[in-house]
């Protein structure tokens, strides 16, 4: 066939008519994708409209000039709901299984738009959740609990808290941690959201911050005592997932090493339902690391753990003849070791029991391994303030104390006694303190100085807050004695 015949053919008629066809097509579905293409902005509304429940126009708001790092979590962005005024806020819930947690949060504001009112959607993605991996055990009805269960100043806890306890409000789901984690989410949206609405932003203070390495430990629940030049330490850490809180003795004497270190309670969990190991086998493997904390010194523990103690893992550990294998719990006793050794020189010389001490009108002598303490306290209303003169004998026990002032005030005003009978009981209760030592005055002072305790100790109640000034100036008195010893003086002088 020729080329004339050919074009002349139907085969080229058939192949003209196909080609035709698709170069319409091809043309008009360029104009339809162009015309039906859906940005990135589009689906980026469709994810919200999918947290939120149902189509919604939002605008994201400006949050680049606020405190969005809090504590327990990290507000990345906030989103107005244009239709109701509602928000949609991404929230990184910290502290949750093996990390964090990326949290969806739809807040609803208060009537007059200056607070928070209510919560709405919590959803969590899959998405950029990779390490919880019990996310799946979480209910969608548990997720409904935030919007049910919310009132003002609520703070969720249904999952443990930082020391791996079963929180207030716990609810069993098997993902305990994660749980955790997402109501740090919740509950730092919030907070942030409170401050937004009202137009002021969030500043929290560490009350700790002057602590070195106290990321891991539980502040409330860690003493310790001074014995001389010797610092014992109870301490409580927080959680570590999977490993849970450690309870820990620590002495640390002159030389800032470690004197002893004892593990009264285990953290470690079971560990085999994920391919880990038994808690017997993380627990011999921790006592095995810690036996070799004696004698080290803060460096050897901040070398192991780096400047931020909660991110640590077991590197390092091999350079520093411990065992893997049971990281997270020996990272928790690490901290506790690098908390004692780091802040032995603060705590030597810090001065307890300050609270109700009027510290620049306080001083004391020594003599013959006796200190005589002149103290004036603080208010404690209605309760003016004290003036005291306590002696501590070398026993750390009180060996004499005299009330040179009263701070007692009528009260007849409002059916209480005059003075006069308030000072009888105070004058009785100071007599019964001689002979006494701190664990007495811990006892007595643990309730944050109500009558609470007070028949326990053979103190008479119904002058209260005069009382417990006296009761903090005895326990200022025998709690600061090996320092007051080497230490002379006092007021402006001794700080």
């Amino acid at each position: 066939m020729t080329a004339k015949q050919f074009f002349k053919s139907t085969s080229f008629k058939c192949i003209a008519t196909l080609l035709g066809v698709l170069l319409v097509c091809g043309i008009f579905l360029t104009i339809m994708n162009g015309l039906l293409e859906v940005t990135e902005e589009e689906k980026f509304q469709r994810v919200l409209s999918s947290i939120y429940g149902k189509n919604v126009t939002t605008s994201e708001q400006n949050i680049s000039d606020k405190n969005t790092d809090l504590k327990a979590a990290k507000i990345n962005n906030v989103y107005l709901v244009e239709d109701d005024g509602n928000y949609i806020l991404n929230v990184t819930g910290k502290n949750a299984y093996q990390g964090n947690v990326i949290c969806w949060v739809v807040v609803k504001p208060s009537a007059d738009k200056k607070s928070v009112g209510g919560i709405g959607n919590v959803k969590v993605p899959s998405t950029g959740n990779d390490s919880q991996s019990f996310l799946n055990k979480i209910s969608s009805s548990m997720f409904d609990r935030f919007a049910q269960d919310y009132k003002d100043g609520i703070i969720y806890s249904y999952g443990f808290d930082d020391s791996d306890q079963e929180g207030e409000m716990y609810v069993k789901t098997d993902a305990s941690y994660t749980m955790r984690g997402v109501c740090n989410a919740v509950n730092g949206s919030i907070q942030f959201m409170n401050a937004f609405l009202s137009g002021g932003d969030i500043e929290e203070e560490d009350p700790y911050k002057e602590y070195a390495y106290h990321g891991l430990i539980n502040m409330e629940s860690t003493s310790w005592v001074k014995n001389g030049s010797e610092i014992t330490y109870s301490i409580v850490t927080t959680g570590n997932a999977p490993a849970a809180s450690f309870e820990i003795t620590v002495t640390v004497d002159e030389s800032k090493t470690v004197k002893a270190f004892e593990i009264t309670k285990h953290g470690s969990t079971d560990g085999t339902a994920y391919g880990g190991l038994t808690i017997e086998q993380y627990n011999e493997i921790v006592d095995a690391n810690v036996a070799k904390f004696i004698g080290k010194d803060a460096d050897y523990f901040a070398g192991i753990l780096g400047e931020d103690e909660k991110a640590a893992t077991n590197a390092g550990f091999a350079d520093n003849e411990l065992t893997s294998g049971a990281t997270k719990s020996t990272v928790l006793c690490l901290a506790a070791a690098a908390f004692a050794t780091s802040n032995y020189e603060l705590i030597i010389n810090t001065l307890e029991y300050t609270s109700r001490i009027d510290m620049e009108n306080t001083g004391w002598t020594v003599a013959d391994g006796e200190i005589t303490f002149t103290i004036k306290t603080l208010k404690n209303a209605p309760a003016d303030p004290f003036e005291i003169t306590v002696t501590v004998g070398a026993d750390k026990t009180i060996t004499a104390l005299e009330i040179t002032k009263h701070g007692s005030t009528d009260g007849t005003a409002y059916g209480g006694l005059t003075i006069d009978e308030y000072n009888a009981i105070v004058d009785a209760n100071a007599a019964k303190l001689i002979g006494k030592g701190l664990d007495y005055f811990k006892a007595v002072l643990d309730d944050e100085g109500t009558n609470a305790g007070f028949a326990d100790n053979e103190l008479s109640s119904g002058a209260t807050k005069s009382t417990v000034l006296c009761l903090s100036a005895a326990a200022f008195a025998v709690a600061n004695y090996d320092y007051c010893l080497t230490h002379v003086g006092g007021g402006e002088s001794n700080e």
